[in-house]
């Protein structure tokens, strides 16, 4: 997610040390956000299949918005552990980029798969702080 890698990155490490957390720590964290996007990924895509496109963007942008949540609470309720918890939980709303993609080459013509799929890429890039350069 690009406001994952322009706001949440770079403070990661900070945000695990203030609340005592250690390299092993962090690397755990990291792992938690990778590891179950992985394998969401392939979940929701079989998921899109099913259930209609809205209500699948609905529950990952519901989950994106809880892992936001616990991340910022992290300090209050938790530590370290509610900041693996919220990456684990973003991992899996980040996986709303398969069902856009999806949704895209079901629903847009083939002849404009490239335009709307680099718009979409875009799209994602420019409204974040950090890679509209």
């Amino acid at each position: 997610l690009p406001i994952d890698d322009a706001i949440v990155l770079p403070s990661l490490w900070a945000y695990v040390q203030s609340l005592g957390g250690d390299e092993d720590a962090y690397g755990l964290i990291q792992v938690s956000y990778y590891a179950v996007r992985l394998f969401s990924m392939p979940a929701v895509g079989l998921i899109v299949g099913r259930f209609s496109y809205r209500r699948v963007l609905s529950v990952l942008l519901l989950a994106g918005m809880a892992a936001s949540f616990l991340y910022a609470l992290a300090p209050v309720c938790g530590g370290v552990a509610t900041i693996a918890l919220s990456r684990a939980l973003l991992g899996v709303a980040s996986s709303a980029s398969v069902a856009s993609l999806a949704y895209i080459a079901e629903h847009v013509p083939k002849e404009d798969h490239t335009k709307a799929f680099a718009m979409n890429f875009g799209l994602q890039r420019a409204c974040v702080p950090g890679h509209a350069r």
